[in-house]
């Protein structure tokens, strides 16, 4: 049998969602005025409706707050066991770019030699 949980026992430290008020309503809580499927931001996983169990109070149903985290648990799972072969080639084109440009950044990387100087003739990084 299902258990309804007031909102201060969803969000906040200590409880199945750490996050704050203004984003536990913003980001993980169905908005009964917007569209019929919402998602949390970033991810796949629709957000959580509240029942209405008095003039201003609402709760969560234990069983589905449950659902949520664990639908985030694999959501988060399932992303970490994709390949990360796109992201490690761009690394490796920004690295040629630098080393086609002679640097990283405008400063220069051969031992021996003088930091570049800025815009205003100081040399980089000082003020």
């Amino acid at each position: 049998m299902a258990k309804l949980l007031r909102v201060n026992r969803i969000y906040g430290p200590g409880n199945p969602i750490p996050v704050g008020k203004t984003k536990f309503f913003e980001d993980y809580v169905h908005d009964e005025d917007g569209p019929p499927e919402q998602f949390i931001p970033g991810t796949n996983v629709r957000k959580l409706k509240l029942a209405h169990i008095g003039p201003r109070t609402v709760a969560g149903f234990d069983d589905e707050v449950a659902e949520l985290v664990e639908a985030l648990r694999r959501e988060r799972d399932a992303a970490s066991k994709r390949p990360q072969a796109a992201s490690k080639v761009a690394g490796r084109k920004c690295e040629e770019a630098a080393s086609l440009s002679g640097g990283s950044a405008g400063m220069r990387t051969t031992p021996g030699q003088p930091p570049s100087t800025g815009s205003r003739g100081k040399p980089a990084g000082i003020g």
